[in-house]
């Protein structure tokens, strides 16, 4: 079913030794055949382009997931570069872009 998005706030923790260390926090969520979920870094919303220079942003990021999530797996990777590397244009890339996507 196409369009329901559920975003799971964490608090933002290094992956490495820090001087002030927090545990992680657990999350459990049921999983149908055909749910995705997708793990990313700030890096494809905080991308600087488009027409007038801007941020990507966080609310355009999850409309383009959610429209791409019935593609297949790898259609899915091919149209997030197609979309970044048209947003971005000739602007630097700027941070890492990670995403993961699983489809279930």
């Amino acid at each position: 079913m196409l369009g329901l998005l559920l975003a799971i706030s964490i608090p933002i923790l290094p992956v490495s030794i820090h001087l002030v260390m927090h545990p992680f926090t657990g999350h459990q969520i049921d999983l149908k055949p055909g749910d995705c979920v997708y793990l990313f870094s700030d890096g494809y919303a905080d991308q600087f382009g488009g027409p007038h220079g801007k941020k990507f942003k966080y609310l355009p990021f999850k409309r383009l997931l959610v429209s791409i999530s019935e593609k297949e797996m790898h259609e899915q990777g091919l149209q997030l570069d197609r979309e970044f590397e048209q947003w971005k244009g000739d602007t630097d890339q700027i941070d890492d872009v990670v995403i993961i996507g699983l489809k279930f």
